[in-house]
């Protein structure tokens, strides 16, 4: 089974060209150790907030009565269900999605940051799943940004990323009654490369 360095670097090029706002630089790395050559690895950027990364608003810690909540926000619909407790996740209302907060990071994030973020995110999985999820102005297309959405469900498609819908990254900025989709990560079963499915192997 041969495997190739190639698939995040080129899913993280695919999302720059679809027009993806944050896309994880990568760079190919010869390592040697001990003066021992251990092989070719590649070297990208983690996922989280900050300059040249996912660069949304920050928002204060700690909060005051003034402080803007409305965002930024990081959140993974995460198939593992990697958090702890409500500073790191919740599920969604209606299909009980479970979703990981990455920013606000756990130790700055307050109860009403976390009301917020839940409640919106539950308003958009209960526009979408409505039976006017159609309509401009109540179904769910006022709090997407449906170019992000689009282009990132295209590279999930085009790359047959099997953790596609298992592992999605989306944000919220501040002032913005919209969610985005990206950025895209962690494409190592992507391209025919899981024997697990009838789509690789």
């Amino acid at each position: 089974d041969y495997k190739t360095l190639l698939r995040n670097a080129l899913t993280s090029l695919m999302g720059e060209r679809a027009g993806l706002k944050f896309n994880p630089a990568a760079k190919f790395v010869d390592l040697t150790v001990n003066k021992r050559y251990v092989g070719n690895y590649q070297i990208s950027d983690q996922v989280d907030v900050r300059p040249h990364r996912v660069n949304i608003v920050e928002q204060d810690y700690p909060l005051t009565e003034k402080s803007n909540i409305t965002g930024g926000y990081l959140l993974e619909a995460d198939g593992f269900k990697d958090f702890k407790d409500w500073k790191t996740g919740f599920y969604s209302d209606f299909w009980y999605v479970p979703l990981r907060i990455h920013y606000p990071d756990e130790d700055e994030i307050d109860s009403r940051q976390l009301i917020y973020i839940r409640e919106f995110v539950n308003d958009f999985e209960q526009r979408l799943f409505s039976s006017n999820f159609t309509d401009p102005l109540t179904g769910y297309r006022p709090l997407v940004d449906s170019i992000s959405l689009a282009n990132w469900y295209i590279c999930t498609e085009v790359s047959a990323n099997v953790d596609g819908f298992f592992s999605t990254y989306f944000y919220k900025q501040q002032d913005d009654e919209r969610l985005y989709w990206g950025p895209l990560w962690d494409y190592d079963i992507a391209y025919n490369n899981d024997s697990r499915t009838d789509r690789g192997g």
